[in-house]
C-alpha cells in the first residue's frame, strides 16, 4: 500500500542520515588520531603507534623521568626528542648521549656527562662542562642505557637523587636541573635479576614508560612509511621513485628485524 512505500522510504531516509553521520564521525576521529600521530614526529596509522603518541604527549606534561623501551631502530630517540618539544623545557636543550659508545670506558663516560676540571687526569688540556651541567633546564636524553657499567650507573643514580654533580678533579658540587629520558631494550628488569644492572637506578629512570612496538607487530605501519621515505628521497635527490602494489605487498611481507631505520635504509 501507499502507506506502507511511505513507511520504507522514511526508515530508508533515517538509515541513509545515520550511516553518513556515523561515518563523518569515524572520518573526523581517525583525522584526529592521525593529527596525534603526526604531532609527535611519527609516521603510521595502526592503534599501537596511536596509544604511544598519546604517551608521548601526555608524558610531555609532567617532569617526571621516562624510559622508552623498543627493539633496534624502532624510534626510542624520535619519541624521546618529542617528548622534550612538547615539554616546558623545550626551548632549552635536548642533549643525548648514546651508552653504548661507552660501555668499554666508563672513564670517558663519567667525563662526558660530569665534565673535567683542566689537568684532572692525562689528556685533560682544558675544562669541560659535562652534559648533565650544560642541559641546565632542558632534557638528558640516555640511549642505550643498559650498556652503562655498574660504576657508572650508581654515579648516574647520585646525579639523579641529588640533582647535583661533581666534575673529575673538583670538590665542590654544582646543582643540576634536567628531565631524564632514557632507552632500553626491553629486556632491560632480566638485567636488574642478573645483577647487571642496579634495581635502585631502574626504578628511578622508568617512573613512567612507553613501549614502541616492533615493525612486524603494526604493518598497517608499513604502507604510510615507504611513501613517507619515498617522499623525502624525492625532495631530497629531485628523482620520481616508482614502487607498485605488489612491490609493497611483499615489503609488508618482511619481518624487518632491524625496524623503521631499516625500512628507511632500504
Amino acid at each position: 500500500s501507499k502507506k506502507h512505500l511511505v513507511i520504507l522510504a522514511e526508515g530508508a531516509i533515517e538509515k541513509f542520515h545515520r550511516n553518513r553521520r556515523a561515518l563523518t564521525d569515524h572520518n573526523i576521529s581517525e583525522a584526529l588520531q592521525l593529527e596525534t600521530i603526526k604531532k609527535v614526529g611519527m609516521v603510521g596509522r595502526s592503534s599501537s603507534l596511536l596509544n604511544t603518541a598519546k604517551n608521548i604527549i601526555k608524558f610531555s606534561k609532567s617532569d617526571l623521568p621516562v624510559i622508552l623501551l623498543g627493539e633496534t631502530g624502532t624510534g626510542k630517540e624520535l619519541a624521546a626528542k618529542a617528548i622534550h618539544e612538547n615539554s616546558s623545557r623545550s626551548r632549552k636543550k635536548f642533549l643525548t648521549v648514546n651508552c653504548s659508545a661507552f660501555k668499554s670506558d666508563s672513564g670517558l663516560l663519567e667525563s662526558e656527562l660530569f665534565g673535567h676540571e683542566k689537568g684532572s687526569f692525562t689528556g685533560a688540556i682544558h675544562k669541560k662542562i659535562g652534559i648533565l651541567e650544560e642541559a641546565n633546564g632542558g632534557t638528558v636524553f640516555l640511549d642505550e642505557v643498559h650498556h652503562l657499567g655498574l660504576e657508572a650507573q650508581a654515579k648516574i643514580l647520585r646525579a639523579i637523587q641529588e640533582k647535583k654533580i661533581r666534575r673529575i678533579g673538583q670538590n665542590e658540587e654544582i646543582p643540576v636541573n634536567f628531565r631524564l629520558i632514557s632507552a632500553s631494550k626491553p629486556n632491560i628488569r632480566k638485567l636488574c635479576e642478573q645483577n647487571k644492572f642496579l634495581p635502585d637506578l631502574y626504578f628511578r629512570i622508568s617512573t613512567l614508560d612507553i613501549s614502541i612496538c616492533p615493525l612486524r607487530e603494526r604493518i598497517e605501519d608499513i604502507t604510510s612509511l615507504i611513501f613517507h621515505f619515498k617522499k623525502r628521497i624525492e625532495e631530497r635527490d629531485g628523482v620520481i621513485k616508482e614502487i607498485s602494489e605488489a612491490a609493497i605487498d611483499k615489503l609488508k611481507g618482511y619481518c624487518w628485524p632491524g625496524n623503521v631505520r631499516e625500512l628507511q635504509n632500504f
